[in-house]
């Protein structure tokens, strides 16, 4: 519908504009993402030493750049001024000084540049970049030449929090029992999983999560996982597959013989990971967060042997931690061609597919084991091992070094940190002194990586993955992504401006004419009410943009305005209050609350094989709730925004809030559903399919709808004064926008 495209037109207008810097020439990461920054003329080279241009300290419109921290210099619009360097700034004072109300902003690499501000501008300089310096990193693409000048990589384990937090409650309570009865015993339950409380549901992992589901494949990437063999009284494997892409082209029925129809690319367990020694036969998720899991394979009872395996996306290598008497094994579904030591601790593993990997034995604290450890030509090690096992795919000679450089700093956890527009990923590493962890980075990553404390690895190629592209090396124990929220910040419930003459006498009389429709027989029944929640959704959101037309054309005190407002808050309350709302014949069933999975899964299907996606595309097994709740969240919105009384109606507000807690939930001190069901903090978009384990992973088939609901938490929590709520949506949007 029109109200969706619209806000896909936005979200894309906002991805061009925070990669505009691209189109303009070279430009620090942090101009490229920051939506206050100034406006830079397509020809001006920001630092750029090899420009040869006389006139390369004036802008085009004829201003004059001036030095902007340590010599990087900006062409700036003439509406704002000169930049001026800010000495309080550069001492990581306040984002405006007391003099001259001037913002200190983040130029370049450890350098600052200061311009005319309102007090909405205003960032603190400590967390716009850095003025240590070395010599020797590679700048981000699409950034300036700047070979001197780069932020040195800071601790792992704490870095400092970003500024006002997002991740905050939308509620604690446990959602209304009349409204969602609890209830246990989901037709497909956690298996093989120690995690207390709620779970995720659309995650890479979630096939290891479902009994069914153990014997497929999980997606962390670059990597794709799957199990050799897990069977009680036989030795364990994780399989590491990284293969090349197999294209199908088309027919002269399809889309013809020189064009790609398909692309897939074949699990095979290059290497992988195991042991001499029998296990319990069993794999177990002992831990998991918003971007992997820690999974222990373990020997049989009596004995304290067991593997764990801490799984992330990105990861560069793939580790196993070895406790209690464990002989490593490496293995491989192919023939072993080549084991070669290349030093203590580390080896060259070679099969008769061309494939090569960098294997690495450490102590639990990072160093490389000593010579007393080695490889059989079968991949089998000559003792014991306490400590780590790694492997990384050698793509091309010169990766070798890169890897060996940072096989020391292994990836046992991962948080978190998200203020407005901006979003910290802190690693938390087990490593050798000094080491500093290399993780993969996507595209989107690479765009959107500001002044933190990370550089793209030199001499490293680039890593494809299966579906999504070539992937960057990254260094650091911190990454720090920043995104333009201007679009997001500025989407309203209906598109800006207003249509000509002939137009807007047009879509009055449709609307009016639609508006009679509905009411006609109660029609709007047809629409609002269909059983399903997916199809119903769409119905309430159709309905909801009618109101906000008849609002736009006939004023909100207009008695079709009202009435038609009187509709959408009817169709609510036979969602949260069906027993007092009269006439729900056709509303969705209700959902339930699991306590198995933490969420809100639909009745229908909840206790047949429609959960496996018959019934409501599989609502019951968590499939697409992003997009069924979404039209009901904007929906909503609009209810709201034409009676606005309706924020005192406690039981209108829980349900709805309901809705975003089980799809998005963004505070650990909500324990009754998971952190962010569907979006991926890594992928930054969300994924679909919930709990039915699938061969191929998770998707994402339906990106608009995906927005949709991200637009109607920021609209839904604009209206009710929960700021923290709205620009995290505005966030999400803006972040989904780029990938």
């Amino acid at each position: 519908m029109g109200f969706v495209a619209h806000l896909i037109l936005a979200c894309a207008a906002a991805a061009a504009a925070s990669s505009s810097c691209e189109n303009a020439g070279p430009c620090p990461p942090a101009r490229r993402a920051n939506s206050l920054e100034l406006p830079l003329n397509s020809n001006n080279d920001i630092n750029n030493n090899n420009n040869n241009d006389n006139n390369n300290n004036k802008c085009d419109d004829g201003s004059a750049t001036q030095l902007c921290g340590h010599g990087t210099s900006s062409c700036v619009s003439s509406a704002y001024g000169a930049v001026i360097f800010d000495e309080s700034c550069a001492s990581g004072g306040l984002g405006c000084s007391a003099l001259g109300k001037l913002c200190c902003r983040f130029c370049g690499f450890g350098a600052y540049s200061s311009i005319p501000c309102r007090s909405s501008d205003a960032i603190p300089c400590s967390l716009t970049g850095t003025t240590a310096t070395t010599a020797t990193s590679t700048p981000f693409p699409g950034s300036s030449t700047i070979s001197s000048v780069q932020p040195v990589v800071g601790p792992a384990t704490s870095p400092p929090p970003l500024d006002g937090s997002l991740l905050k409650p939308v509620a604690t309570n446990m959602p209304d029992s009349r409204v969602f009865p609890p209830v246990h015993g989901h037709r497909l339950p956690p298996a093989h999983t120690e995690v207390s409380g709620p779970k995720a549901t659309n995650k890479f992992w979630a096939n290891w999560v479902v009994s069914s589901g153990i014997h497929l494949p999980i997606f962390p990437m670059p990597y794709v996982l799957k199990w050799g063999t897990i069977t009680a009284n036989m030795p364990p494997a994780l399989m590491v597959s990284h293969g090349q892409q197999v294209y199908a082209y088309g027919d002269a029925a399809t889309n013809g013989p020189e064009r790609i129809r398909s692309y897939s690319t074949p699990c095979i367990g290059e290497f992988g990971l195991g042991a001499v020694e029998e296990t319990s036969g069993e794999s177990v998720i002992v831990k998991e967060g918003l971007f992997g899991i820690h999974v222990e394979v373990r020997g049989p009872a009596g004995t304290s042997r067991k593997i764990v395996f801490p799984i992330f996306s990105g990861m560069a290598y793939v580790s196993g931690r070895y406790e209690g008497g464990f002989t490593p094994r490496v293995t491989s579904e192919r023939a072993l061609l080549e084991v070669q030591k290349i030093q203590d601790g580390v080896w060259r593993f070679r099969n008769n597919g061309g494939t090569e990997f960098r294997v690495y034995a450490l102590t639990f604290g990072g160093d490389l084991v000593d010579s007393s450890f080695d490889f059989d030509p079968s991949g089998t090690m000559t003792r014991t091992l306490e400590g780590w096992l790694r492997v990384a795919r050698v793509s091309d000679a010169q990766d070798a070094a890169v890897l060996d450089a940072h096989a020391s700093a292994v990836l046992v956890d991962w948080k978190l940190q998200v203020d407005v527009g901006r979003v910290r990923y802190a690693f938390t590493k087990q490593a050798a002194t000094g080491a500093e962890l290399l993780h993969f980075a996507y595209a989107h990553h690479v765009k959107l990586l500001a002044g933190g404390a990370q550089r793209l690895a030199q001499n490293l190629s680039p890593i494809r993955s299966p579906t999504k592209g070539s992937m960057a090396g990254v260094i650091g124990d911190s990454w720090l992504l920043q995104v333009d929220l201007a679009e997001a910040d500025g989407l309203g419930f209906l598109p800006p401006g207003e249509p000509d003459s002939p137009s807007a006498g047009f879509l009055k009389a449709e609307t009016l004419g639609t508006w009679q429709y509905f009411q006609e027989g109660s029609n709007w029944r047809a629409d609002m009410f269909k059983g399903s929640y997916y199809f119903s959704g769409k119905g309430f959101q159709k309905v909801g943009t009618v109101c906000l037309l008849l609002e736009k054309f006939f004023g909100l005190a207009d008695s079709n305005t009202q009435a038609c407002a009187d509709v959408l808050a009817t169709g609510f309350k036979c969602l949260y209050d069906r027993e007092h709302a009269g006439d729900c014949a056709g509303a969705p069933v209700g959902s339930y609350y699991d306590s198995d999975w933490g969420g809100i899964p639909s009745k229908e299907g909840f206790h047949d094989d429609g959960c496996l996606g018959g019934a409501d595309f599989g609502n019951a097994c968590y499939n697409d709730h992003h997009y069924h709740f979404g039209y009901f969240v904007v929906s909503a919105a609009i209810l709201l925004k034409l009676k606005p009384a309706l924020a005192a109606n406690n039981a209108f507000v829980s349900y709805v809030e309901t809705l975003v807690r089980d799809t998005t939930n963004p505070s650990s001190e909500d324990i009754y559903f998971p952190l962010f069901r569907s979006f991926d903090w890594f992928d930054l978009h969300s994924w679909s399919r919930g709990v039915v384990p699938s061969a191929d992973g998770k998707d994402q088939e339906s990106t608009s709808e995906e927005l949709n609901l991200l637009y109607g938490i920021h609209l839904w929590a604009g209206l009710l004064g929960n700021t923290a709520l709205q620009k995290l949506g505005a966030t999400m949007l803006s972040l989904c926008a780029m990938t």
